[in-house]
């Protein structure tokens, strides 16, 4: 009975350390929807301004709630990370939206993009973070700029930056990209059981597994 209740409590503690990030990416990626489609209306005359602001994500154990935890990013800030991470995850993001909002298709500079070797979907560039984030707003437009620049915390910790382009070319229209790590870091998450003893919300508690029992895990 002592082995099975010991068994038991070793798999909740392992379900609970390799929470996902699931429930978090999930409600960002609905909540950049939300941006992106107000910003697409305002672009095409069918409202006035994007109601949406802060950020949106689960507070929980997971790694991306942690990194959003840790780094407290500003709206815009926040929306560059998404606008960067979710080609890693829904590569029609882009294409899909832009397709239900403009139906009749036809070129969209505005938006900016690029087209990756191997992906076939939209990759954002800087200037797809300026219209999302700012639209026509010059302001606005400068401050995106000014957070892609080196002096931001995104670049001096190596966590996004913009790829640079061919001489002549605008400096905006280069494509955003994230980190490797901190794509990895963002949608899943490595655990290592190298220690008899788990933290989990504070708590320490103490686990003793057998052989038998690390198998049956």
């Amino acid at each position: 009975m002592e082995s099975f209740s010991r068994r038991i409590l070793v798999k909740l503690i392992v379900i609970r350390l390799k929470m996902s990030n699931t429930l978090s990416l999930s409600s960002s990626l609905t909540y950049l929807r939300g941006v992106v489609v107000a910003r697409l209306k305002v672009f095409i005359g069918q409202q006035d301004r994007i109601l949406l602001d802060g950020v949106a994500y689960f507070k929980d154990d997971s790694s991306y709630a942690q990194f959003i935890s840790k780094y407290q990013p500003t709206f815009e800030e926040y929306i560059l990370l998404l606008l960067t991470l979710t080609p890693h995850i829904q590569p029609n993001f882009y294409n899909q939206i832009i397709a239900e909002c403009l139906p009749e298709g036809g070129d969209f500079p505005e938006f900016g993009g690029v087209r990756g070797n191997n992906h076939r979907g939209i990759l954002p560039t800087g200037e797809t973070a300026q219209f999302v984030i700012a639209g026509n707003d010059l302001e606005k437009r400068l401050k995106v700029q000014l957070i892609l620049s080196s002096d931001h915390w995104f670049s001096k910790k190596h966590i996004l930056w913009l790829e640079h382009v061919p001489d002549g070319e605008p400096l905006m229209s280069g494509r955003l990209v994230l980190d490797p790590e901190i794509v990895e870091q963002l949608t899943i998450l490595i655990v290592h059981l190298n220690s008899c003893v788990q933290q989990s919300k504070g708590l320490f508690i103490m686990v003793a597994l057998s052989c038998d029992d690390s198998r049956e895990l």
